[in-house]
């Protein structure tokens, strides 16, 4: 059984990393920092190894100076400082290094246990002084004093972190195949979510389940309070952490998220600052500025500190609950209020909530890990029933939800709290997916619901038009409802209406979730520039309150399709992986961008993978069954595979093809000469007849008619269709669908260049008319003739920041004119002219 993974992309990016002065490998304990150091050494530089240095808390300065000397082979020149005098150890060590020919790595590892400030000091000067000859590679658990915004600045550095040190899906299920354990792929996507992706709880639990005798509840139960675990996060996690700190810790998970405002309130003391410090010590909770400030814990942390807080005691957690709402409460975060005031038994707050603010108490989709335990001893009181109505459907308790409704609507109280009660239903009637009982229940709202009362414990409810309130609340858990179907046009109409009306009733609540989740339905029809301003409301709407992670997770979808779209690959997979977890119907369309990145970076196969678990797991979801249908057929048509495009649009003589499946199928037949087929499958794009087509069909669709002409020498036809296709597109900035690698489709571009058209700039900058390589990945030109040297390139660095040639002697020791000289040379080996021109030109070459 191995005793690391291979992790070669990994590897990769040490090799690069030990071509700078530094590579930092930064994160908690357990990430696999030494590993991989070890395997680095072993597999990339078996034959010449680099001294590796394990500190240690005994060792300062003058004990480094030694290490290294003796790790270097350094020699100490006549009449040096002596070599017990840090700064002089540090001199001597950055002399010798400046005079060496070639450049000497280092490895240092646990470099957090260096307390001595002098050490710190000391590598930082080595860093600086010593003429470019350390390539050091350091491994910490906390952030070095090494000069890391200089070297940022200057692109000299190399950053590992929790993010990248992660474990992979493949890399997870590789750890348990070498321990002998089999899983399916839900139970260790189960392991790995909630480990999120850290090896050594992975570990753990690798071990433990080989021979384990219920497997099967292991995994449903793996969390931060099992034993092993447990054990893991407070003897290497916790362990050192000041009593007061380590005291107040529980608290970061009274609320999820938290923010040191709140924490501050509930210590009474500096919570940024007790954040901090926390943050620093255990790596794992940190600061998130978007989608608002906040702080989070990792989850297995979390287990452990939740369960430390229910043992805190009744009183004191009816307490902590208490000041927690009226936290929320000062900050118009109503919904947190509420849960947190029927926690803390404050039935008179929970009813006057509900009552005051019933609009922005609604739940648009299941939240259980922001909902809290209710505290027991609820009065008979209707208001009171319909607020734990609205925590129970929050936690997606359908069925006692809509049993506290029952009660409330059988009462003598109903007539009086008609409007939230109504609202409640419709909610109810949406999260259960029911698309008949929630246009009945969007019926029965009042248009007209009663004026809040204002109350010693509530502010005064925001004025509002209140027929716009029953618009928009109807609207949205319409839109929602049909969202869930996977009836994605008819979803985004009513988001739409919804998202006007929530903004004129004043519910920033329902702004959000109609803002994020209409700017994905937007960009899945290739309406990039509504997709793009909905996804700015809901993120400046999460960045001013709390918003649930579905909110941001569709927000961040719906920047992923629109990088996709106008060809920004790197920024659409970056998207993506902030979106996270999706709803099924939405993560539908995650998994198309996924296939069709993995198709673009040269893994057909693994694209198809994609998209059949895709269309397995929406399978109560014909549209978008049928969507992830036509989006293979058109992998399959790229690769020229004609039987399988006919095998998935049309699987019987009978099947005529509609929409963007007839569009795909067309495009296919005329690749492969049959062009009256072609122009007979081809829908209406243009004009009026165009109506059932999305904008994204259209420009396929416009797109093929064109290739369909130019390949039939109807030159004319070809520019007609190809000039309305950029009236459309340009305006949005689509470009991905210029950017196939077809020869005809470059032909077609170019001769329309060549002719004319009033997309001059927009044309000739797509990607097609590259050889179909987008622009941001242009293969780098041919190398200079004269390669630079080391100094030079380390000068070249520099000049990628604002620094003057006086500034830059002075972080490279040089004199002013020596510097000048190199980058005269630099000029000279670039054929260029000016500063700007040398890293453009250099990054062409990937120089740096």
């Amino acid at each position: 059984m191995p005793d690391t993974l291979l992790r070669e992309q990994l590897l990769d990016v040490l090799d690069r990393g030990a071509q700078g002065p530094l590579t930092l490998l930064l994160a908690p304990a357990g990430w696999g920092k030494s590993a991989l150091l070890t395997s680095w050494i072993r597999e990339r530089r078996g034959a010449d190894p680099p001294p590796y240095l394990v500190l240690g808390p005994h060792d300062d300065a003058g004990r480094l100076w030694s290490l290294l000397r003796a790790a270097l082979d350094l020699p100490v020149e006549p009449g040096a400082v002596p070599a017990d005098g840090a700064d002089g150890g540090a001199a001597e060590i950055a002399a010798a290094l400046a005079a060496r020919s070639r450049p000497v790595t280092l490895v240092l590892d646990d470099l957090h246990q260096l307390a001595d400030p002098h050490a710190a000091a000391g590598l930082d000067h080595l860093l600086r002084h010593g003429g470019g000859g350390l390539r050091l590679i350091v491994a910490t658990r906390a952030e070095p004093p090494l000069g890391l915004a200089r070297l940022r600045v200057a692109g000299a550095l190399t950053e590992l972190g929790s993010a990248h040190l992660a474990f992979t899906e493949q890399e997870t299920a590789t750890l348990f195949a070498d321990h002998g354990v089999t899983l399916t792929d839900r139970q260790l996507h189960r392991l790995r979510d909630r480990a999120e992706g850290w090896p050594a709880p992975l570990r753990l639990a690798a071990l433990t389940l080989a021979g384990h005798p219920d497997p099967d509840g292991f995994v449903a139960g793996f969390g931060g309070e099992q034993p092993e675990i447990a054990a893991y996060l407070r003897e290497e996690i916790l362990a050192g952490l000041a009593g007061p700190v380590r005291e107040a810790l529980p608290l970061l998970t009274l609320t999820a998220p938290i923010t040191a405002e709140l924490l501050d309130e509930l210590t009474g003391g500096d919570g940024e600052t007790l954040l901090a410090e926390v943050s620093r010590h255990t790596g794992l909770v940190r600061p998130h500025p978007a989608p608002s400030p906040h702080w989070r814990c990792h989850r297995l942390l979390a287990d452990l500190l939740r369960g430390e807080l229910r043992r805190t005691g009744t009183a004191r957690l009816r307490e902590l609950h208490g000041r927690t709402a009226g936290w929320h409460l000062r900050h118009g975060r109503y919904a947190e209020a509420l849960r947190h005031a029927l926690a803390a038994g404050q039935w008179s707050r929970a009813g006057s909530l509900l009552t005051g603010h019933w609009a922005h108490l609604l739940p648009y989709q299941p939240a259980p890990g922001a909902v809290v335990p209710v505290a027991s001893g609820a009065p008979a009181d209707a208001a009171v029933t319909l607020a734990l109505a609205a925590e129970r459907l929050a936690a997606g308790d359908l069925a006692a939800g809509t049993a506290y409704l029952a009660q409330v609507a059988r009462g003598p109280a109903a007539a009086a709290l008609r409007g939230p009660l109504a609202a409640l239903d419709l909610a109810a009637a949406q999260l259960a997916g029911d698309l008949q009982r929630t246009d009945r229940a969007a019926a029965r709202l009042p248009a007209q619901p009663p004026a809040a009362t204002p109350s010693a414990t509530t502010p005064t409810a925001t004025a509002t038009a209140p027929d716009m309130v029953a618009v928009a609340v109807a609207a949205a858990a319409r839109g929602l409802v049909r969202l869930a179907h996977g009836d994605l046009p008819a979803a985004g109409v009513e988001l739409d209406a919804g998202l006007v009306a929530a903004e004129a009733a004043e519910l920033p609540r329902l702004r959000l979730v109609c803002a994020a989740r209409g700017a994905v339905l937007h960009a899945a029809a290739g309406e990039l520039a509504a997709a793009e301003r909905a996804a700015a409301v809901a993120l400046a709407l999460l960045h001013e309150q709390v918003g649930d992670p579905a909110d941001a997770a569709h927000a961040y979808l719906a920047r992923a399709l629109t990088a996709w779209h106008r060809d920004r690959p790197a920024e659409a997979e970056a998207n993506l992986d902030r979106a996270g977890e999706l709803p099924p119907a939405t993560a539908v369309l995650a998994a198309e961008v996924r296939a069709r990145l993995a198709f673009a970076a040269g893994d057909p196969d693994g694209a198809v993978r994609t998209l059949r678990r895709a269309r397995e797991a929406a399978g109560r979801l014909p549209a978008l069954r049928e969507r992830l249908c036509v989006a293979e057929a058109d992998l399959r048509r790229r690769r020229s595979d004609l039987a399988g495009v006919r095998a998935l649009l049309r699987p019987s003589a009978a099947t005529e093809p509609t929409g963007m499946a007839a569009v795909v199928l067309a495009r296919a037949e005329a690749g492969h000469g049959d062009l009256d087929t072609a122009r007979r499958l081809l829908p209406a794009w243009d004009g009026p007849g165009a109506g059932p087509l999305n904008l994204a069909a259209r420009l396929e669709a416009g797109l093929v008619q064109a290739l369909i002409a130019h390949r039939g020498a109807d030159a004319r036809g070809a520019a007609r269709a190809l000039e309305r296709v950029l009236a459309l597109a340009a305006p949005q900035q689509h470009r991905q669908i210029f950017g196939a690698d077809e020869p005809q489709l470059r032909e077609l571009l170019t001769a329309h260049l060549d002719s004319g058209t009033a997309y001059w700039s927009f044309l000739d900058e797509l990607p097609a008319r590259r050889g179909g390589a987008p622009a941001q990945a242009e293969a780098p030109g041919v190398r200079p003739a004269e390669p630079l040297t080391e100094r030079e390139l380390m000068i070249l660095r520099y000049l990628q920041s604002i620094l003057s040639n006086v500034e830059i002697a002075n972080e490279v020791s040089l004199s002013v004119n020596t510097v000048k000289t190199h980058v005269r040379n630099i000029y000279r080996k670039l054929q260029v002219t000016r500063r700007r021109e040398a890293v453009r030109r250099a990054r062409e070459l990937r120089l740096i």
